[in-house]
């Protein structure tokens, strides 16, 4: 008998087939079909299928050398492979960006995964402190 009960059923698996899918407002979906993933070390929640996680620290000794001098940054971790992976931080409330040939500056303790086609870094922003841009 397959597992049943008012929390499967009311609580199904979103069936959209973008990249990032909010499963619910604290639950990321991601489609490991559109290529490797960077998310936040820690935040993998489940998954489905073969994927594999690898960590990447900040993303490299230029990377975690501008994250201990701006004390920005966040630790990630490479995700590839294929299925479905869900993330989520803190549960803190989840937001989708689609960048097309533009950027953004987000707040290292706001990110929670990325495409890793993404062309991303550290950067101080003015002397408060720094900001992950992509």
């Amino acid at each position: 008998m397959a597992i049943h009960g008012k929390l499967f059923s009311e609580h199904a698996e979103n069936q959209a087939t973008d990249p990032f899918v909010q499963q619910n407002k604290k639950l990321l979906k991601v489609s490991m079909a559109y290529g490797p993933v960077w998310a936040r070390t820690g935040s993998m929640v489940a998954y489905q299928g073969r994927i594999n996680f690898k960590n990447k620290g900040s993303g490299g000794l230029n990377k975690m050398l501008k994250s201990a001098m701006t004390g920005e940054g966040v630790d990630l971790m490479e995700c590839t492979g294929e299925g479905e992976l869900f993330l989520a931080h803190d549960a803190a409330d989840i937001q989708i960006f689609y960048l097309e040939n533009d950027s953004v500056s987000v707040n290292g303790n706001s990110v929670l995964a990325f495409s890793a086609s993404i062309d991303w870094d550290i950067h101080r922003i003015q002397a408060r402190g720094g900001m992950m841009t992509g």
